[in-house]
């Protein structure tokens, strides 16, 4: 859950994006990674995301020995719905931390 936190702090992804990573998703030109991202919350989530170089070997740690249609977070495969359960896991911590997130009469998406 650590490097899922990593990679939403230091790319703009959304959870749900980043949760679904494919190990195909993950593109290497030269020494820059970016990930490939094909499909998303609405139409023009589909786009290219530049790895931030403190994450390039995590990542690439993560895609060795993987197939393309493996997730990059290949921990979150056994649940039902991963990004719900990451969700979950995100605001316990932030609970946890003294953090409020609650806001009278306030849709969040």
């Amino acid at each position: 859950m650590k490097d899922v936190f990593k990679v939403a702090l230091l790319s703009g992804m959304r959870k749900a994006e980043i949760v679904t990573l494919w190990v195909e998703e993950v593109e290497e030109n030269g020494d820059q990674l970016t990930f490939n991202l094909q499909q998303g919350k609405n139409p023009s989530a589909a786009r290219r995301v530049p790895v931030h170089g403190s994450l390039v070997s995590m990542v690439r740690e993560r895609v060795k020995g993987k197939a393309g249609q493996n997730l990059l977070f290949h921990k979150l495969a056994s649940m039902g719905n991963p990004s719900d359960t990451y969700g979950k896991r995100f605001k316990r911590w932030g609970e946890a931390l003294g953090v409020a997130d609650d806001q009278a009469d306030t849709r969040r998406s």
